[in-house]
């Protein structure tokens, strides 16, 4: 099962936008007979306009697509209103044992990122995990025409990527600036111009396929969910060189952190070395077996 959660026209926008990375990806699933479908959770108002999308009339040529009204799953905060609509992909995964990929409207994927899932699969692993830098979404979009995104390669998506960095991702870098934020969910480091090396403590799920089919997301389906539906460690994988498969995500320019910043970066390290020997909460405990 293919999920996303899609509502507001800047989301509808987004999505119609990025849609093209995902065709040469089901292309692939096509390509290998492998039974999927695609579940679309989203108003009446922005299915009107997705359907229009010429770029919506390839995706029905390449997979089932299932429209879902969200209006029941609203909630009062954004995400419990996606977690709401993860527990209904998840309850549909339920009867049939189907493995879960979870996409989002504003996500660009490199045109290997599902045969990399399916080799997961193959080998016998359950989650396979990842980490999206995020990009300054109006630039890219100003320099990048939605059809380059269609069979874009890894290697061509991350060169057209790093001049478009996020304050929200550089903000978490070792080498950008002379602060760097109290708490990243990855610190990076520059090693050139062509290359990043990422140290990723907050991953995001791109394959589930759970074991434990009692387990609900409670929390997001990357805190609680993603370690209770796979609690054995050796059925994770982490996605670890880009060559293998990209994702990066589009986030407007003028969202920046909240929190505090240390301009003594090695404080970083020990504020978050030292959170991890404190009795964990539900929120991170899926993340510690990975920032140790």
């Amino acid at each position: 099962i293919i999920a996303n959660v899609i509502y507001g026209k800047d989301f509808t926008k987004t999505f119609i936008y990025t849609l093209p990375s995902q065709i040469s990806n089901l292309e692939y699933l096509k390509k290998i007979s492998y039974p999927a479908i695609y579940k679309i959770y989203t108003t009446d108002i922005e299915k009107k306009v997705i359907i229009k999308s010429e770029t919506f009339l390839k995706l029905k040529e390449l997979i089932d697509i299932e429209f879902i009204n969200m209006d029941k799953f609203f909630r009062d905060e954004t995400h419990k209103t996606l977690t709401a609509c993860h527990n209904d992909v998840i309850m549909s995964a339920r009867i049939d044992n189907a493995a879960m990929v979870f996409l989002a409207p504003d996500i660009i994927l490199s045109n290997n990122v599902f045969e990399k899932i399916y080799a997961s699969i193959a080998k016998g692993k359950r989650l396979l995990m990842g980490s999206a830098l995020r990009l300054n979404k109006e630039d890219f979009m100003n320099s990048n025409n939605s059809s380059e995104l269609l069979n874009i390669e890894p290697k061509r998506l991350v060169k057209k990527a790093l001049s478009h960095l996020h304050q929200l991702t550089l903000d978490t870098f070792w080498d950008f600036s002379k602060k760097i934020y109290c708490w990243p969910a990855i610190i990076g480091w520059k090693l050139d111009e062509e290359n990043l090396l990422i140290r990723g403590f907050h991953l995001h799920p791109i394959l589930i396929w759970p074991k434990n089919h009692k387990a609900t997301c409670k929390v997001t389906i990357d805190a609680d969910y993603m370690r209770n539906c796979c609690p054995s460690k050796k059925t994770w994988e982490v996605l670890a060189n880009s060559n293998e498969g990209v994702l990066f995500e589009l986030t407007t320019k003028n969202r920046l952190n909240t929190g505090s910043y240390h301009v003594n970066k090695l404080r970083t390290v020990f504020n978050f070395a030292q959170h991890q020997d404190r009795k964990s909460t539900r929120l991170n405990s899926s993340h510690i077996p990975l920032s140790r």
